[in-house]
């Protein structure tokens, strides 16, 4: 699962900031992961399989391969594995390299769709559903109400990071005059869209007198940096550094605003309630001890006897 949330990080920025730019960091990533998620395919078709039944066994499992071999997928997760686990560009490339004459052509429409293809690895995320289950289980082991409400108030902070980090990433390809979607579009697409200004290609400039250039020339780890930068500020106020110059940019900013008031505004309130049921607690006890102190007084007990008792009820 790890490594499931680690690829949905990093194949955005992959698709995103280096797109025609792989280093040996995405090859050995985009292996890694295949045979990792392919020896995860072969342990499913050998992994006990729990009877869902009326409940009265609860711990039934079938353990012979034959009905795991066919349970694993009845589970409803294979389709979604092999497709987002086969290495699609590599065999379309492998398929494009051995065409000749009219054939290649074909085979370069079919190695821009599958580009895209890239994308349904992303489709693994849907396993992040039985992290919930394994959630209960980390709580029930943790024991302790204040470090479970402590990585509650994480789990928000990440999510927020998450959404900058894919809007940062959407950001740049839909301001980018060669990206991702660009290679899927037909050449007349292309040429009408690669003759609209865009915010990445515009010449900008620090000051008078200062050098002229362009984000799509500066360094790529400065750009995402910017993207990341310009997403959390929209989250708040729009960034005056760079405005959308075309329609398809318009578009993006404008549903991404109606989006990030409602994130921002749900991960604040998400905030402030974690924030608040940390601090309650102490704030209860002391309430409590100071109720308990009052009724002791009321009794009229012994001074000496009063730490005695606090000491008791404290945790």
């Amino acid at each position: 699962m790890f490594v499931v949330l680690a690829d949905a990080l990093i194949l955005p920025f992959q698709l995103a900031f280096k797109n025609e730019k792989q280093d040996g960091f995405d090859e050995f990533w985009f292996w890694w992961t295949t045979i990792l998620f392919g020896l995860d395919i072969i342990a499913n078709f050998n992994t006990a399989i729990q009877v869902d039944d009326d409940g009265s066994r609860p711990d039934a499992l079938i353990r012979d391969r034959t009905g795991a071999r066919l349970g694993a997928p009845a589970r409803g997760w294979f389709g979604i594995d092999f497709f987002s686990t086969v290495p699609w560009p590599r065999l379309v490339s492998i398929f494009a390299g051995s065409e000749e004459g009219g054939g290649s052509t074909q085979a370069a429409k079919l190695l821009k769709v599958v580009k895209f293809l890239r994308l349904m690895r992303l489709m693994r995320m849907l396993r992040m559903a039985k992290l919930r289950k394994l959630w209960e289980r980390v709580e029930d082991e943790i024991g302790s109400v204040l470090l479970v409400q402590s990585m509650m108030l994480v789990r928000i902070l990440v999510i927020v990071v998450a959404i900058c980090h894919w809007s940062a990433c959407i950001f740049w390809i839909v301001g980018s005059p060669e990206s991702l979607i660009t290679d899927l579009m037909p050449n007349e697409m292309y040429q009408e869209f690669a003759q609209v200004p865009h915010w990445t290609t515009i010449y900008r400039t620090h000051g008078p007198e200062q050098e002229v250039w362009r984000w799509v020339d500066r360094p790529t780890s400065e750009s995402y940096i910017f993207c990341f930068y310009w997403t959390l500020g929209v989250m708040r106020t729009m960034p005056a550094e760079v405005t959308p110059v075309n329609l398809a940019e318009r578009v993006f900013v404008l549903l991404f605003m109606f989006f990030a008031l409602s994130a921002f505004a749900i991960s604040v309130a998400s905030l402030t309630q974690a924030y608040f049921k940390i601090s309650e607690r102490s704030r209860s006890f002391t309430d409590e001890l100071f109720a308990v102190r009052m009724h002791m007084k009321k009794l009229k007990m012994d001074q000496q006897c009063r730490p005695i008792a606090f000491r008791v009820l404290k945790p």
